[in-house]
């Protein structure tokens, strides 16, 4: 049905690709799959997703690198609070 999909009355918006339609090229090296392999269902192949989940976990142990920040801000956030450590007001 394409992106738009509807039953009865109603219609919604997908994300994603449509159904049917296989990735070609992983979408962090953009390899072909001929050269990478098969792809995860995010499209990442084994290589990049492999090397994603490496260095999230030791980003989140060292505390540093954007993985450790992104948790940081998102654990802040949950309970209403913002960080200003790393923040610089331009006025």
């Amino acid at each position: 049905m394409g992106y738009l999909e509807t039953s009865g009355r109603v219609g919604r918006l997908r994300c994603g690709m449509p159904r049917g339609y296989m990735r070609q090229n992983c979408r962090i090296c953009e390899r072909h799959v001929s050269e990478c392999g098969d792809l995860s269902k995010r499209g990442k192949c084994q290589d990049c997703a492999l090397a994603l989940m490496e260095a999230n976990a030791v980003g989140i142990a060292a505390h540093t690198g954007p993985f450790f920040n992104y948790w940081r801000e998102r654990m802040a956030a949950s309970v209403g609070a913002k960080i200003l450590d790393d923040r610089q007001d331009a006025a």
